[in-house]
């Protein structure tokens, strides 16, 4: 029994062994590119993406476009002056609304922190309405006393204007009658000036 595998294992060493001569591989260099890349040439057309929301098409109203980009060619090729410059694609405004169902959904370390910032904001904001109220409250209680005082300080005009009335016709009646200047009669107050 111990004959078989050594029968196979012998049997394996001699098939490998051939008289062939061993095979040599030959690796061809490809010829340099004559032409260089087209970019160190020429530069390709600028373009700007503009990624745009949903939209009904003007044409026909029946019509819904689904969100997508729009790629604008906003320079045509034109030869590059100064090669080995980078080539990108630069992203234009958003043109239409955000679909929030395709936003990503925010991390809890972000609903943490805009829960915190839309507490405090609801904090001032009832802040805010204490004093509000507060001095609405200061207000109501003092709107009162400005009125009573409007009404004091119009019957006060009224009764100078009374005061000053009744001061006048006293003025007028206490003067003596104004004495005609034809004669030479003098005044029987003022002390005669004959010597």
């Amino acid at each position: 029994m111990k004959l078989i595998p050594i029968t196979f294992l012998s049997l394996g060493l001699v098939g490998c062994s051939t008289n062939q001569p061993p095979q040599t591989v030959h690796i061809h260099h490809l010829p340099p590119n004559p032409l260089p890349e087209r970019e160190t040439v020429q530069r390709s057309a600028f373009l700007k993406a503009y990624p745009v929301g949903r939209y009904v098409d003007p044409a026909d109203p029946s019509v819904l476009h689904e969100g997508h980009v729009i790629y604008v060619e906003e320079a045509p090729p034109a030869w590059n002056l100064a090669p080995q410059r980078p080539v990108f694609v630069p992203l234009g405004p958003e043109a239409g609304p955000t679909d929030s169902a395709r936003a990503p959904v925010p991390s809890g370390e972000e609903l943490r922190r805009e829960f915190d910032a839309q507490r405090k904001a609801v904090r001032a904001l009832t802040n805010q309405a204490a004093r509000v109220l507060e001095a609405q409250t200061q207000l109501n209680a003092v709107v009162p006393l400005v009125k009573q005082s409007v009404e004091q300080g119009a019957a006060l005009q009224q009764q100078q204007r009374v005061m000053e009335e009744r001061m006048r016709l006293l003025e007028t009646e206490l003067r003596p009658p104004a004495r005609s200047t034809g004669t030479n009669v003098p005044p029987a107050n003022k002390p005669s000036t004959n010597w």
